[in-house]
């Protein structure tokens, strides 16, 4: 099918919906909790539909704030053409969208996610709209904070400790301590995954004043160091509250994602050697879907280190489920 005969393929591609396996992987740790925890499975899934919702709204309206700011530079003469990452705004840029219809899908999307978490409101309580209004003004004040090296801050609260707790809280009614260690870790992970993001785009964010992590911490190798330190924090976080009993000894499964962890400060450090490195998956990698189409487009060098980096927050999330899982049973 053609996409742009299809409004929803369109604005789903626009809104880079490529990147909700990542929203649903982190749903489906606080989801499996609650279903540990005889929540309401229902109210669980209206979460991951709301989380979707925003996640793509957010997505388009970074496109809007990017686009209007790249064309007040050029009308300014400041900038001769657009200066996007690859791929980035490219809708709108050669018409298939306005700036406004982009505006007002991004605005439908709020809207709907808006509507589920009114209902989640009426069933399940005031905490709702306090968890709701915080992700809100995350999500729309997200493009402009961007610009203060805050980005990645953003959304891992988003993404982990807001989501977690949201989402188990609609399906249990109260909020769990384990619940929120855990979120701590998933929250690190995801930090560094968009540092790994903007570690492989480095010169390209620093010859266009990008305010990243990367950024902050000066050069290629400071920035290795702290995907280092990010990744052992979050395992870290889990062994302590593991061996001091604030969670089940189980939950030291999650440390073997540590080998892929490894495997990425690794390719990093490769990287700065050699940006066009390839090597080739391992197991202990996690898979690496459409390998074969990937290399045919020649982005094997990128998508490894990418894909990688997305695996070792996939084992760990992984582990800690059937950590939890099986310590249920046994019980």
């Amino acid at each position: 099918m053609n996409i742009k005969n299809n409004a929803i393929l369109f604005w789903f591609s626009a809104a880079r919906g490529y990147s909700i396996p990542i929203s649903v992987m982190s749903w489906a740790v606080p989801f499996v909790f609650g279903v540990c925890d005889k929540g309401n499975v229902f109210y669980g899934i209206l979460a991951l539909i709301g989380i979707v919702l925003v996640h793509l709204g957010v997505n388009l309206f970074d496109d809007v704030i990017d686009y209007y700011l790249e064309k007040r530079l050029i009308n300014k003469g400041l900038r001769d053409t657009f200066n996007f990452q690859q791929g980035k705004c490219q809708y709108i840029i050669n018409g298939s969208a306005t700036l406004m219809n982009t505006l007002v899908v991004a605005s439908c999307l709020f809207f709907a996610a808006l509507l589920i978490g009114l209902f989640l409101f009426l069933k399940c309580g005031m905490v709702v709209t306090y968890i709701v209004l915080i992700t809100a003004a995350l999500a729309v004040l997200y493009p402009v904070l961007t610009y203060f090296a805050l980005g990645e801050v953003i959304v891992a609260i988003v993404f982990s400790p807001l989501l977690y707790l949201g989402t188990y809280f609609v399906m249990t009614g109260h909020f769990s301590l384990e619940m929120m260690i855990v979120s701590i870790s998933t929250g690190l992970l995801t930090v560094g995954l968009l540092h790994t993001h903007t570690f492989m785009d480095f010169d390209f964010d620093q010859k266009n004043n990008k305010k990243t992590l990367c950024a902050l911490v000066k050069t290629k190798e400071n920035a290795v160091i702290t995907q280092g330190i990010i990744m052992f924090l979050a395992f870290l976080n889990i062994t302590i509250f593991a061996l001091f009993g604030q969670l089940p000894g189980l939950m030291l499964l999650s440390l073997l994602a540590i080998p892929s962890a490894v495997s990425l400060y690794k390719l990093l450090n490769l990287h700065i050697k050699n940006p066009s490195v390839v090597v080739e998956p391992k197991f202990w990698m996690g898979p690496m879907e459409n390998w074969e189409k990937i290399k045919e487009n020649k982005l094997e060098a990128f998508m490894v280190k990418f894909l990688l980096a997305r695996n070792v927050m996939l084992i760990f999330s992984f582990f800690v489920c059937l950590a939890k899982v099986i310590t249920e049973v046994a019980d």
